[in-house]
């Protein structure tokens, strides 16, 4: 059966939508529905899902991947994404910073050019005033790596910077928007691995909207136990926050567990104790026959709606203790001292063998839970996927029938094999998008992106080579509750 034809199988109808929002091209919404059920009825979230919009279109012949997205918090219209890219007039990889004005329907470059030059692991967020924040790593062929940080005052039109921050691997951005002193404080969290090569979770923060960080704060067990892989950061309406990252005995990665980390309000300093979620096995291995098949990191969100889910976090990440890379998915209702069980909500066909990977996850102002993943059922040869999604709106207790949002998705040539896939390089040669050329070409980076809006609207980025070249794609996606009045 084709991926259409099993989408037929779940809840929702399609419709056309013409209304002034982000489906107003007048382009057909897809909705999907299971047979038999009555629209408008019953307790699962009706999902619309809007056209795909080319966010790269300014770069239609340059290889992009890993992305994030960000959402301004009191105006809809505005959306930043941030992307790797391997610019054709460029020697080197950098990145770029994707912005727009009108919910998501059309997108400008507004960040980019030497600037950005050797630049990688972008991160993007909005402060409460609707300042957006843009921060990317810094890897110079000489001298001591770092990151830089960039503002806009306008929400991402026209940027400030770059702001100087100590180098951290796979670095994440969150601001606080509570109502408290510490309100409008910009926090880093990522890897410490410089100078001494510590792999461990490390917090900068700044009172002056990112122009300036203090820190690191760092646990009691800061270099005796190693952070294999990072997760993001979130603040909760009282201005305290919550970490994600994996933890092993040792850099062999033997033993992970996914952990929580809170840190006061101010984030002068991390909790000594940490909260063990799970067990980890990563969705992705850095050697053997998953390499380069599947991205590692957890994602982490938090409602802030003031609702009955108020300061709920909600954690997925890829695992692959079943044998393939599925996507779990856990929760806390008391700011990470305690999680549910994980467990599976990537609903693929019973039978299915394929790994799904990249999760995403965000809470929008209704308190709807919203999670977006690359998924290979469509793709036998374990190398393409498609992008899908399911929401919950009772708090994570349940989930919809997913939904697929890539109109086309990612495919390779038949006879394609991961063993052709060199280290990661850059490619120096117009065939850089083709299949074994970069470290990144089977999976697409180590994060995607997913936002809600200021109007409750889900907005999902994505990287797919359906063009020839992979590209940055993005949905809007409305989610509609029927037990709500």
């Amino acid at each position: 059966m084709s991926a259409a034809g099993r989408d037929v199988r779940f809840r929702f109808a399609a419709a056309i939508c013409l209304a002034a929002t982000p489906f107003a091209s007048g382009l057909a919404q897809r909705t999907y529905w299971r047979r038999g059920d009555v629209i408008g009825q019953g307790s699962a979230p009706i999902i619309r899902v809007g056209p795909n919009v080319h966010v790269s279109a300014t770069h239609p012949g340059d290889t992009h991947y890993e992305v994030v997205v960000s959402a301004h918090p009191t105006d809809s219209t505005r959306l930043v994404a941030g992307s790797i890219i391997y610019p054709e007039s460029v020697a080197a990889i950098g990145t770029v910073v994707y912005a727009s004005s009108d919910g998501g329907a059309s997108w400008r470059a507004t960040l980019e050019g030497p600037a950005l030059d050797r630049t990688g692991d972008p991160a993007t967020a909005y402060g409460p005033d609707g300042t957006a924040y843009y921060v990317a790593s810094v890897i110079p062929l000489a001298g001591e790596r770092r990151l830089q940080l960039f503002r806009s005052q306008d929400g991402g039109g026209r940027w400030d910077g770059p702001f100087p921050l100590p180098y951290m691997d796979r670095e994440y951005i969150v601001v606080d928007a509570s109502r408290g002193p510490s309100s409008g404080q910009v926090y880093v969290n990522g890897n410490n691995r410089m100078p001494r090569n510590i792999s461990d979770f490390v917090l900068y923060r700044s009172r002056d909207g990112g122009r300036t960080f203090a820190g690191p704060a760092t646990r009691p067990a800061f270099g005796t136990v190693q952070a294999t892989v990072m997760g993001n950061a979130v603040v909760a309406s009282d201005g305290t926050g919550v970490g994600v990252y994996v933890e092993a005995a040792d850099a062999s990665g033997v033993g992970a567990t996914l952990r929580a980390i809170r840190f006061a309000a101010g984030g002068a300093s991390l909790d000594a104790s940490t909260t063990r979620i799970a067990d980890y096995t990563p969705g992705g291995e850095r050697k053997g026959p998953t390499l380069g098949n599947a991205n590692a990191e957890p994602a982490l969100a938090i409602d802030a709606t003031g609702n009955r889910f108020k300061d709920h976090l909600y954690l997925v990440w890829p695992d692959r203790r079943s044998g393939r890379s599925e996507i779990l998915f856990s929760s806390s209702s008391d700011m990470g001292r305690t999680w549910t069980p994980g467990r599976v909500i990537s609903d693929s066909p019973a039978g299915d063998r394929t790994d799904q990977f990249m999760p995403e996850v965000a809470v929008n102002r209704n308190g709807v839970v919203g999670v977006a993943w690359y998924d290979r059922r469509g793709h036998p040869d374990n190398l393409g996927w498609d992008v899908r999604f399911v929401a919950s709106s009772d708090g994570g207790s349940t989930f919809s029938p997913s939904v697929r949002l890539s109109e086309r998705g990612a495919s390779f040539p038949p006879g394609t094999s991961r063993e052709r896939q060199p280290q990661p390089s850059r490619p120096t040669e117009r065939e850089q998008v083709n299949v074994g050329r970069n470290s990144f070409t089977f999976m697409g980076g180590d994060t995607a992106g997913l936002a809600a809006d200021a109007g409750g609207v889900f907005h999902a980025v994505w990287v797919d080579n359906h063009t020839g070249i992979p590209q940055v794609w993005t949905v809007a996606i409305s989610v509609t509750d029927p037990a709500r009045p």
